[in-house]
């Protein structure tokens, strides 16, 4: 069981971490396409601060989606989905 949930937090974080990159990579594309679009949903600068991470959130999961490609709203939405897991794993494997 402990090989299991250290397995599973290890691609948590591999996966995690692919995400991060790939959003920024988004990210950096969407401030020079459409500006605009980053702007409606508060992001002003792209960075790794907390407002970047409302940003991101807003993206992937509002109405605003609807302006980006599949890819990056599918990118964005599992790099919530991962970030959020990622402390659950950590708690887990806390308790083994």
């Amino acid at each position: 069981m402990t090989f299991l949930l250290i397995a599973i937090s290890a691609v948590i974080a591999v996966v995690l971490g692919a995400t991060t990159l790939l959003v920024h990579t988004a990210a950096l594309k969407l401030e020079r396409s459409s500006p605009q679009v980053l702007k409606s949903v508060g992001i002003v600068q792209v960075d790794w601060w907390l407002r970047f991470y409302r940003g991101v959130w807003r993206l992937a999961f509002s109405p605003a989606a609807n302006s980006l490609s599949k890819n990056d709203r599918a990118v964005m939405r599992a790099f919530w989905v991962f970030f959020m897991l990622f402390p659950l794993a950590l708690i887990a494997l806390r308790k083994v």
